[in-house]
């Protein structure tokens, strides 16, 4: 009898952990079953919210056919989309643009195209463009210019069209026939344009009936000084302005400036052959809000003239916050060169520039056998 009791121990206790094991294991099962009921449970407002994080190809493409329930709420939703076409084959675009993008038009509010035969799919024909009525946001890259002027043509009759960005793949053989439709966007606050142009000189007119709404304009492209009083006529309500390339090389005389913005408190200025009286003109007669002020020049070594800044700040921005200054250009090998930069840097030293905390220093580097000096604000920062 003694040999026997272990032996039924152990298979008592070997029938207690097959039944643990098989209730492990139904446990486990139910709980599986409940994590996907509880998925199944999810409000419609958690759904959104899933989906508010993806891109709404992927929404589609994960959530469209699972189920019924889920189809419904893609396709019968109000919600806002945002759709971001930068890579994708045409075969797989034909059937996102059938199935997603021409029956949710109405729900779309920004639209990123980066390809031709993308905006050639989604707008043909053209008058589609005005069937987006809530688009916000619209942007073209490395579009054909020959689509974009049919294109904007019907984008007038957008209401909502807030914020615009324009990078052509090729050249535009009439840059003022893409400014005259941009100006003509009834509600554009923001605008971006990036034009690969003829090197032929064009002269924008001056406005007589078309007055843009756009609050805040960058232009990327070479934009010529002749045509700056011109564009200001388009803008009257612009408060940000930047020019990645200002050209003054075809401004022969002191340019007028009979045109002005009393809301223009922010310019950056990347400027090409403007002397330093062009841009004081320029300063006097346009900048008298201005806040912020960046600009880079390379040609005329008067931008050293700390006094005459001084004078131009006082009279003309006395609410000049950040002043950015850069100058770059080319110099000769000559061994005078440090101190003459630090003697132009001292002229920056008096109480007026220390008060504000606008500090500014130097340097020389070598680019293609040729060496140049850097001279730039340190701090352009005035804090109050």
């Amino acid at each position: 009898m003694e040999q026997t009791k272990p032996q039924r121990r152990t298979i008592i206790f070997d029938y207690w952990n097959i039944n643990k094991k098989k209730k492990l294991i139904e446990e486990s099962k139910i709980s599986s079953k409940k994590s996907v009921t509880l998925i199944e449970d999810f409000s419609n407002e958690i759904f959104y919210e899933i989906f508010n994080y993806l891109d709404v190809y992927y929404v589609y493409k994960a959530f469209y056919n699972l189920n019924i329930r889920l189809q419904n709420l893609l396709t019968n939703s109000t919600l806002p989309l945002k759709i971001n076409i930068s890579s994708m084959s045409k075969s797989i675009f034909q059937s996102y643009n059938r199935h997603i993008i021409m029956p949710n038009k109405h729900r779309i509010i920004s639209l990123y195209l980066s390809n031709s035969f993308i905006v050639d799919i989604i707008f043909s024909p053209v008058r589609i463009a005005s069937n987006f009525t809530r688009l916000e946001t619209l942007i073209f890259n490395n579009i054909k210019s020959k689509y974009l002027i049919n294109i904007l043509n019907h984008l007038v009759s957008l209401p909502n069209l807030s914020s615009l960005i324009m990078i052509p793949i090729d050249c535009c053989r009439n840059p003022n026939e893409i400014y005259q439709h941009i100006f003509r966007l009834p509600v554009l606050k923001y605008c971006k344009i990036s034009l690969k142009e003829y090197s032929d000189y064009y002269s924008l007119p001056i406005a007589t009936n078309v007055i843009s709404s756009i609050e805040h304009l960058v232009i990327t492209h070479r934009f010529y000084l002749t045509n700056f009083n011109a564009l200001l006529s388009y803008i009257p309500k612009i408060r940000r302005l930047t020019f990645h390339y200002l050209d003054g090389s075809h401004n022969k005389q002191l340019e007028l400036f009979s045109c002005y913005s009393k809301h223009l408190t922010y310019v950056s200025i990347n400027m090409r052959d403007i002397n330093f009286d062009k841009f004081e003109l320029m300063i006097k007669n346009l900048f008298h809000q201005l806040q912020i002020l960046h600009i880079t020049t390379n040609y005329d070594r008067t931008y050293f003239d700390a006094n005459r800044w001084e004078q131009i700040i006082l009279s003309s921005m006395p609410d000049l916050r950040i002043f950015d200054f850069q100058y770059i250009n080319f110099i000769d090998n000559n061994n005078n060169n440090q101190l003459m930069y630090n003697s132009i840097v001292n002229q920056f030293c008096s109480s007026f520039w220390f008060q504000r905390k606008w500090f500014f220093g130097y340097q020389f580097y070598m680019e293609e056998y040729q060496k140049y000096v850097i001279f730039y604000s340190i701090n352009p920062y005035r804090r109050k």
